[in-house]
């Protein structure tokens, strides 16, 4: 092999091994299905977020790190009604950090999550929270579906 041949595969050798080893970023919940991330759920509700800002991480030790704080307007809860609830808090939306990405106009099913450590009424992805288009021609299905899990409790 000659010598411009063998620099030319070593070059490409390096470029694939630099190219190739990249980080892989995702969520990764444990596996549940609706009905089990319902009963695990404090509460769980149809709204609108009607505000949104971010929330800074203190500097304390432990501090759970910048939090989205979101305004509700509860339109329907399928999980204890009347739950005592003005905002909801999710990771800052990033790549592979399971948050569901609060925006304001937007409207979610909202599975609060049950004193998990996380921020005070967390909705991130793994919780089963997620935006929902209330024209979708099935929606009414998914609210069939909320509402057989059970009474409000």
């Amino acid at each position: 092999m000659n010598r411009r041949r063998w620099l030319d595969v070593v070059l490409s050798a390096v470029a694939l091994v630099i190219l190739g080893s990249s980080t892989a970023w995702g969520c990764s919940c444990v596996k549940r299905d609706e009905q089990q991330l319902y009963a695990d759920a404090e509460a769980v509700f149809l709204a609108e977020v009607t505000d949104t800002h971010l929330k800074r991480a203190g500097t304390s030790k432990g501090s759970p790190g910048d939090v989205v704080e979101a305004r509700v307007d509860i339109l329907e809860y399928f999980k204890k009604p009347g739950y005592d609830i003005e905002t909801v808090r999710d990771a800052p939306f990033g790549i592979g950090n399971c948050s569901i990405g609060l925006m304001s106009g937007v409207t979610y099913i909202f599975f609060v999550a049950a004193g998990t450590g996380e921020p005070a009424n967390y909705v991130g992805m793994c919780t089963g929270s997620r935006a929902v288009n209330v024209r979708y021609k099935d929606f009414d299905r998914i609210l069939e579906k909320m509402r057989s899990y059970g009474p409000g409790r």
